[in-house]
């Protein structure tokens, strides 16, 4: 089951419960381009987790067998908040044992910089581009495990 973990979308049926008040910043920058009104999460947020709690939870009721958490990039943007590699980290692990509480498994979706950082965390990895971004010898730690884990390019 795939979401957004990483950024809120104003359309979303849940965007009401996150902390609009300043100060709180669950909420940085929105992402523009083409994804207007999508922000990034402070991914550090008790709020937001509890948020992503109940996404997880709902893609366990539907049966899901794996989480597909999108978005944890907001490292390498311009965020708003002050997100770090380390905060995604922190946030992979986190998505992890929720994940795995529940009997699912969870991919790292992009997110090449920390991959050997929580590749210990992951069951798969999901990889948008990477042909056309040159960066597929980036899921070589996936694949040179002693029991590789797959990735899926889409």
């Amino acid at each position: 089951c795939y979401f957004s973990a990483g950024t809120a979308e104003d359309w979303r049926a849940d965007f009401g419960c996150f902390n609009h008040v300043l100060g709180a910043q669950d909420l940085g920058c929105d992402l523009g381009g083409p994804w207007p009104n999508e922000f990034w999460l402070n991914t550090s947020s008790i709020e937001v987790r509890k948020i992503m709690q109940t996404r997880i939870q709902r893609a366990q009721d539907r049966g899901c067998s794996a989480i597909d958490p999108d978005n944890i990039d907001g490292y390498g943007n311009q965020n708003g908040i002050g997100a770090t590699e380390a905060d995604s980290i922190d946030y992979i692990k986190f998505l992890s044992a929720e994940a795995r509480s529940r009997g699912m498994g969870i991919a790292l979706k992009n997110s090449l910089e920390i991959v050997t950082e929580v590749i210990g965390e992951v069951d798969f990895a999901v990889n948008e581009q990477c042909i056309q971004y040159d960066e597929c010898d980036s899921y070589l730690p996936f694949w040179n495990l002693s029991s590789p884990l797959p990735v899926f390019n889409i």
